[in-house]
């Protein structure tokens, strides 16, 4: 029968004693951590009659809303519907009366305004989302219902006294105020969206006579088109500056005769641009030729621009609409002698 070594060796049984010590006492150690990290961690609240009670007569007399405890103390409420049932019953359980469920009307609405006002809540929409929701129907928006109970708009919003004020402020600082909103989008989006327009945004702001007269807008037909395209021919005008000169009758020709051309042909008149062609190009060059003009493109491009720019759109290059035309090319510098000569 063979003995433990550890039993006749005292080193061994000695070391061995102390691991187990040692284990133990980590063990313990262990465990008295366990404790200290259950003390320290936060325990659920033990909820019972007395304590639902006492918490709602709290919450009444620090001037919470009851009626909003659903949202705003959401522990409490359903510790009272676990213990009374309904949040109702442990109101009268508290010795309160619930309120009856009333119907909204403007009065209401009013009234809690104000209420919420001297609360000095943040925004209504997120904590009264039901009384917001009736001033828009009572009031047509919540900022006119503000307006009505002479309650301070919420902060950061375009309301219309901000929108007033602004105007003003920066009517005071000489800012352009034919410029809707100023140059200002936001602006302008708001004055617009509380005014219906910016005009009626001055109107509010008193304003509307430094707001300068505005020429009425011109109302286009097929035969006022035709007849501003005659006046302007008749008055010894570029019909071809109509672009650049008078945006409406060049937009409106377009929309009601298809396009420019179209419409200076409706009106009898000859179109100043041409509608250049390949063919059209190769003939204008042999004319341009024939008649002992230059052919170098930098002269050509100072004296017919549209000849050059069409050789370029339409046959690639100016060279290549030479040779099409079988024309020879000529440098600036061969025409320069030619010409001295």
């Amino acid at each position: 029968m063979t003995r433990n070594a550890s039993y006749g060796n005292p080193t061994i049984g000695a070391a061995g004693k102390g691991t187990r010590g040692a284990g133990s006492r980590q063990g313990n150690q262990g465990r008295k951590n366990d404790v200290l990290a259950d003390t320290h961690r936060p325990r659920h609240r033990r909820w019972n009659n007395q304590l639902v009670i006492d918490a709602v007569l709290r919450r009444q007399r620090e001037g919470g809303l009851l009626s909003s405890a659903w949202r705003e103390d959401k522990p409490l409420f359903r510790a009272a519907v676990r213990w009374f049932g309904t949040w109702q019953q442990a109101l009268v359980a508290a010795g309160l009366q619930p309120n009856p469920r009333q119907k909204w009307s403007c009065e209401r609405v009013l009234a809690d305004l104000r209420t919420w006002a001297r609360r000095a809540e943040t925004t209504v929409r997120n904590t009264e989302p039901k009384l917001a929701a009736a001033a828009v129907r009572f009031f047509g928006s919540l900022e006119q219902a503000m307006d009505a109970a002479d309650v301070e708009p919420e902060p950061g919003r375009w309301h219309r006294r901000r929108v007033i004020r602004e105007i003003q402020d920066r009517y005071v600082q000489g800012l352009a105020i034919h410029r809707a909103g100023f140059g200002d989008r936001k602006l302008a989006a708001a004055a617009k969206r509380r005014f219906g327009s910016w005009a009626a945004a001055l109107a509010s702001a008193g304003l509307s006579d430094r707001l300068p007269a505005t020429r009425p807008q011109r109302r286009w037909s097929r035969q006022a088109v035709l007849d501003a395209i005659q006046l302007w021919h008749d008055q010894g005008r570029v019909l071809a500056d109509v672009a650049k000169h008078d945006q409406g009758l060049y937009c409106a020709a377009k929309k009601h005769l298809g396009g420019w051309r179209a419409a200076v042909a409706a009106a009898g008149l000859q179109p100043t641009h041409k509608c250049w062609t390949a063919a059209l190009v190769i003939e204008e060059l042999r004319r341009r030729h024939a008649r002992g003009e230059s052919l170098a493109s930098s002269l050509a491009y100072q004296q017919d621009a549209a000849l050059v720019g069409a050789s370029l759109r339409l046959l690639g290059s100016w060279r290549k609409a030479l040779a099409a035309a079988g024309l020879e090319p000529v440098s600036q510098a061969r025409q320069s002698e030619r010409s001295i000569a």
